[in-house]
């Protein structure tokens, strides 16, 4: 177990060594081998998609990860959430998820709706069944399939023409941004993951990037590659270089009036969790002093969290996932069977 930076707490979140048993065999028996990605069909096809998911489930009753996933090690803390803000700060620096998120919602009066609204999904997405798992990817696609219509005319020409929240560019690039911001806030919070245990979260995130209709294809093989990938994206020169992306970022650090008095905290945490590229082009300043009250911050909570209770520290979906899965008798989520079932 590793501590945490400058203090003796031990890190807290139990993460297994391998995949749990469960994302494994969903995604050694998926298959899909049509031209387009899921998120590109139409309605009646992803839920198509959809069926197929449910029929690779290893027991419907318990889900498509399982309690000895990482992926309910990780979810289950509500610390995990403090990444956030980070995560949704990148994902709206790309102009085009921005301009779809500033037309097509509420983002502006209510910025951290869309905040909750991507908890409930992720949450039951991992702890819920399989059908409500499938329920709700199916409600996120609806919702995606009325997000689309044209860049303005005065944006930079590399991100011309139109904004879709159906194409796999921009789908995967929100889902990067959330496996990359967990194992970022596990290490700011826990100490750096190994290699090994990040590669074992990243592996499970191919598996929920599957419920947002992206497949293992379009996604870099290892945590390594992902990794190189990632930072080579950080370099693209049009993050936040419109107004929509300026306004709905500058809405998520408290410009707006109910947000004001939060706004020094916000912009603060953003300056300490963002990588410098994003930092720099939101010209939130970083100073040493602000990455030792970060740092402070960081420990003071991994302290906190060791002497919370259950009840406090995990997310109510993580525990009513287990009272189900107690109440029912559910088989072992290492031991599945699941029969081998291809897309036509």
């Amino acid at each position: 177990m590793g501590r945490v930076r400058g203090c003796e707490t031990q890190r807290t979140v139990a993460i297994p060594d391998e995949p749990g048993a469960y994302p494994r065999a969903v995604l050694e028996r998926f298959v899909w081998d049509r031209p387009q990605e899921p998120c590109e069909l139409g309605a009646t096809e992803f839920q198509e998609y959809l069926d197929y998911l449910r029929r690779l489930a290893p027991h419907p009753g318990v889900g498509f990860f399982g309690p000895g996933s990482v992926a309910w090690a990780v979810n289950r803390e509500w610390a995990l959430n403090l990444g956030g803000l980070r995560a949704l700060l990148m994902q709206v620096a790309h102009p085009k998820v921005a301009e779809g998120v500033l037309r097509h919602s509420r983002f502006t009066r209510d910025p951290f709706g869309r905040a909750l609204n991507t908890v409930r999904a992720v949450q039951a997405i991992i702890f819920g069944t399989a059908d409500e798992a499938c329920e709700v990817a199916r409600q996120v696609y609806l919702r995606h399939l009325r997000v689309r219509g044209p860049m303005p005319q005065d944006v930079p020409a590399a991100v011309r023409g139109s904004y879709d929240a159906t194409d796999p560019a921009l789908t995967l690039w929100v889902h990067a941004t959330l496996i990359e911001s967990a194992v970022f806030t596990l290490g700011l919070l826990f100490g750096p993951l190994s290699d090994q245990r990040s590669d074992a979260l990243y592996q499970e995130g191919k598996l929920f990037a599957l419920f947002f209709g992206i497949t293992p294809r379009l996604l870099p093989g290892s945590w390594g590659e992902f990794r190189g990938w990632f930072d080579k994206q950080l370099s693209w020169p049009y993050w936040f270089a419109t107004h929509a992306s300026r306004r709905v970022a500058g809405a998520l650090l408290g410009d707006i009036w109910w947000g004001r008095p939060l706004s020094p905290l916000l912009r603060f945490w953003a300056a300490y969790t963002l990588p410098d590229p994003m930092r720099q082009r939101l010209g939130l300043r970083l100073t040493s002093h602000h990455r030792k009250l970060g740092r402070c911050l960081a420990d003071v909570v991994a302290r906190i969290l060791d002497r919370l209770p259950a009840l406090c520290r995990y997310t109510p979906r993580y525990r009513s996932a287990m009272a189900r899965i107690a109440a029912r008798g559910s088989p072992s989520a290492e031991q599945p069977t699941v029969p081998v079932v291809r897309v036509s």
